[in-house]
């Protein structure tokens, strides 16, 4: 007959160190991966296959002696599965097959002797021994004191990424792709692949066109090939984390921040600049930061979703998106006749915000990726104020929080809605960065403007996630409110 499963959540071990340095946790369950915290991850897998199971977190020595105390006292047939919190899932069917097998086992068993991500035990003695045993908070050191303890493992479905090897060989393979892209990758390669043709033409078309003095800040892509119904091209696999994740986890200190700003900002420096004529530089500047802006908003208009945001929006101060868009036009048109720009364009990558970067900051290693691309030289060219923008709205703008899920909409105590982020004072950050914006001769006002275009530009982009696409509204209206509070 088989038992009934009690899956424990052993989140006790704590981070390796050279791991700590990216995510600036103590625990691996509090880690974020594709929006959510891997305990998180692991309990909607749990829901989503289906198993019966009574699913207990434990993470401090109070967890611990509670847990002891619940089980100790009931006399029903369990089988307790202890998961390190520093265990992914990488096979959900594997996993559910792994946890039915589990049922039915008449002895201590261990998923992954090499590097232990599961423990499972059908008697509550041999538990309780366990988890009393602090030298086994650390999985590695189960098989020295179990010599004989027998495997039990489906395919590999469960990966322990307690070595910072293993940590970024999984994280920097777990791209968030728009949806019209897949991305793969093994040890040493990662393979993008598309629908879309021509953006995949120009992403690697775009590397070759470079100068050959910009060509070191981005990694190489090669091997393009069309077929039938996509096209692909492959990049060399850098196991570095992107600046998003280590952002968000907070573990970029502000020296740290201050190395990363002074190299981007020797790139923006180092970009290949061109004079253009005025006419055709604002004209550049118009298509980019207002009709860019209008055509999007038209675009928004045109989803049935659409009518329930705009009823929602009648929440805010503004009353309307069109409203929001006029006060922005307002501010932007009196911040270009103020302003005298200097009549060039620059080479840019495109989309340059912290998911696009890949940062080791030890030896500060630093490489774009995911750029907007070219398939001919003039393709290149752009106005200079673009990349700051983009830089500006992972900065200022909170852009990869709402990526990671970590920016939620609530009612505040005058009935309307605000925005709360889960994130720390980011105030001497975006003061850095203000500081060096200006010391390279740009206007961090103007930034922030266009780093307003852009959000704008970008609803209709997301209509599928309705929520992210009010949290960007609101989020507009912040950098708004800021810029006429002269912010």
């Amino acid at each position: 007959m088989n038992s009934k499963l009690v899956f424990i959540y052993d989140n006790r071990n704590e981070i390796n160190s050279s791991i700590s340095k990216i995510v600036g946790l103590s625990s691996y369950g509090d880690i974020i991966y594709k929006r959510k915290r891997l305990k998180n991850i692991v309990q909607n897998i749990l829901l989503d296959l289906g198993i019966e199971v009574e699913f207990i977190q434990i993470t401090t020595d109070r967890d611990v002696r509670k847990l002891i105390n619940i089980l100790e006292y009931d006399d029903q047939n369990k089988i307790y599965v202890n998961y390190f919190s520093s265990t992914v899932i990488t096979n959900k069917e594997n996993f559910k097959l792994l946890l039915e097998k589990c049922e039915y086992i008449n002895e201590m068993m261990v998923v992954n002797k090499e590097s232990p991500t599961m423990i499972v035990f059908n008697k509550f003695e041999e538990y309780k021994s366990f988890l009393l045993n602090e030298t086994l908070v650390e999985p590695r050191n189960i098989v020295n004191k179990y010599e004989d303890i027998k495997e039990i493992g489906i395919d590999r479905c469960l990966i322990n990424i307690s070595t910072y090897t293993d940590f970024l060989k999984f994280f920097s393979g777990g791209f968030e792709a728009r949806y019209f892209n897949s991305i793969k990758s093994d040890e040493y390669i990662v393979t993008k692949s598309s629908t879309n043709k021509k953006k995949m033409k120009a992403e690697h078309d775009y590397y070759y066109l470079l100068p050959e003095n910009m060509k070191s800040w981005f990694v190489v892509p090669y091997n393009y090939v069309e077929e039938e119904n996509v096209a692909k091209y492959s990049m060399e696999r850098i196991k570095a984390p992107d600046v998003a994740l280590q952002w968000v986890h907070e573990a970029i200190s502000v020296d740290d921040f201050k190395k990363l700003i002074d190299k981007i900002m020797f790139f923006i420096v180092q970009r290949a600049k061109r004079p253009i004529d005025k006419e055709k530089y604002f004209e550049n500047m118009n298509k980019l930061y207002v009709k860019k802006v209008k055509e999007r908003l038209e675009d928004l208009k045109k989803f049935e979703e659409y009518k329930s945001i705009e009823q929602i929006i009648k929440n805010t101060k503004y009353n309307s998106l069109d409203k929001i868009i006029d006060e922005y036009l307002e501010i932007y048109n009196e911040e270009i006749k103020k302003n005298k720009f200097k009549y060039v364009e620059t080479i840019g990558h495109g989309d340059l915000c912290f998911s696009n970067m890949i940062y080791y900051k030890d030896i500060e290693l630093l490489k774009f990726i995911d750029v907007k691309g070219a398939t001919k030289e003039e393709e290149l060219w752009m106005d200079p104020y673009y990349d700051l923008a983009k830089l500006s709205h992972s900065i200022c703008g909170n852009y990869d929080f709402f990526n990671y899920d970590m920016a939620d909409i609530v009612i505040n105590n005058d009935m309307c809605l605000e925005l709360k982020l889960e994130k720390r004072d980011t105030t001497k950050f975006i003061e850095i960065f203000k500081q060096k914006v200006e010391e390279n001769g740009y206007s961090y006002r103007l930034i922030r403007i266009f780093e307003l275009s852009l959000f704008l530009s970008m609803l209709p982009l997301h209509i599928d996630n309705q929520k992210k696409v009010l949290g960007f509204i609101l989020n507009s209206i912040k950098i708004l409110e800021e810029l006429k509070n002269g912010k």
